[in-house]
C-alpha cells in the first residue's frame, strides 16, 4: 500500500526482505505483530504506516507467526521515534492484538486506534 501511495520506493520493500531474510525475524515487537520498516534514507518519501490485519497467521519461522503487519516509512529520525512509540504503546498497554483481532471492519480498527492515540495525547 505504501509502494502505490508513494510514501515509498521499491527498494525500501527489497530492503526489509533482504534484513528479513539475513537477520531473521527481528522485526517482531510482540507476539504475532510484525513490524516492517527500514532507514529512512533506504527509500522512504514520507510519513506513512500501513496495517493488514489477518485472519489466518503469515508463517515466518517456525515459532514465528504474524497476525497483523505494521509497515511504517519515516522520512527522518525524529518521526521515526516518535512513531514507534505510539505503535509499542499500542500494542504493549492496550493489549492491541487481541482488541483489533477482535474487530471485523476497517473502520472499527481505525476508530480503536485513534481512541488510543487521543487518549495518549491527553495524558502527555
Amino acid at each position: 500500500m505504501l509502494l502505490e501511495a508513494g510514501s515509498i520506493e521499491r527498494c525500501y520493500l527489497d530492503n526489509i526482505i533482504s534484513q528479513i531474510q539475513y537477520y531473521g525475524p527481528y522485526m517482531f515487537i510482540t507476539k504475532g505483530i510484525v513490524l516492517a520498516h527500514g532507514k529512512p534514507e533506504d527509500g522512504a518519501n514520507c510519513l506513512d504506516v500501513s496495517m493488514t490485519v489477518f485472519e489466518k497467521p503469515v508463517h515466518f519461522t517456525e515459532f514465528y507467526d504474524a497476525q497483523i503487519i505494521i509497515m511504517l516509512a519515516v522520512e527522518d529520525q525524529e518521526k521515526h521515534l516518535k512513531i514507534l512509540r505510539d505503535i509499542m504503546n499500542l500494542f504493549e498497554e492496550h493489549n492491541g492484538l487481541h482488541e483489533i483481532m477482535q474487530k471485523c471492519a476497517k473502520d472499527e480498527i481505525l476508530v480503536y486506534i485513534n481512541q488510543i492515540l487521543r487518549e495518549e495525547n491527553t495524558t502527555e
